[in-house]
């Protein structure tokens, strides 16, 4: 989710644009296993689907066609998202 500034107006940029349980996970992670990556929207605005030609949009798509370049990243945190639910917040 998009930040809104505080009420000086401050000016976000780069991922401190981005705010939420992703977002911390994201920061965590790169903290954690010392990486570096930017958060952006997804070009299309799709989470990721499959169209009806065969080829996929959206976050999917990105992945896919290696439009993103840190894909294991991003795999990374699906795989720490799914432990920490199965371990019912115990892993977190």
């Amino acid at each position: 989710m998009l930040a809104t500034p505080e009420e000086e107006h401050e000016q976000l940029s780069g991922n401190d644009r981005y705010e939420g349980f992703c977002a911390d996970l994201a920061s965590l992670l790169a903290e954690r296993l010392h990486i570096s990556y930017v958060l952006r929207p997804v070009i299309d605005g799709k989470y990721g689907g499959q169209e009806p030609n065969g080829s996929w949009n959206g976050m999917v798509g990105e992945l896919i066609y290696k439009v993103v370049q840190h894909a294991v990243f991003l795999v990374l945190v699906f795989v720490y998202v799914f432990t920490a639910r199965r371990c019912c917040g115990a892993c977190v």
